[in-house]
């Protein structure tokens, strides 16, 4: 995960001062194949799939996070086993916001974020935003009967 998105870059489990982005909770559904099972990074979320975990090469994923000088990095978030699961897990943990105002952004990766998924609590940003396009209305999150996300960034 690229810290300069997450916004993590000077401390693991929050954005501080110096951050521009102000990430409360983390979730990683998953690792891309370019990883080839590196992880390193996943410990900067709070939440993961059963199936992230299962994508990981532990060994390449300690030998990278050792190397880097920052063992912190493989440590393995709480795990779900699917996505209703973690995200309602996660909402519990974001104050005294209703799920329903959360601001929540759902992402393919952090090296491609041309096309996004936000909730509706974003709305307000996007008239003042000329560098933003809304391509669909909103519509709620779809689950399927097994809890997964039925629609996937692309």
């Amino acid at each position: 995960m690229d810290t300069n998105v997450i916004g993590r870059k000077y401390n693991d489990h929050a954005a501080t001062e110096q951050d521009t982005t102000r990430c409360k909770r983390i979730f990683v559904r998953g690792l891309t194949e370019a990883t080839r099972g590196n992880a390193c990074g996943i410990g900067l979320a709070e939440f993961t799939l059963r199936s992230a975990v299962e994508q990981m090469d532990a060994h390449y994923t300690g030998v990278n996070c050792i190397t880097s000088g920052h063992p912190t990095a493989g440590m393995i978030p709480l795990t779900y086993e699917n996505d209703y699961e973690a995200i309602a897990a996660a909402l519990q943990t974001i104050g005294l916001t209703p799920p329903e105002e959360a601001r929540v952004i759902h992402i393919r990766d952090t090296l491609h974020l041309e096309t996004v998924d936000v909730s509706e609590a974003y709305s307000s940003e996007f008239a003042s935003r000329p560098d933003l396009e809304v391509l669909q209305g909103p519509e709620p999150m779809q689950f399927d009967d097994a809890g997964q996300f039925c629609r996937d960034i692309k």
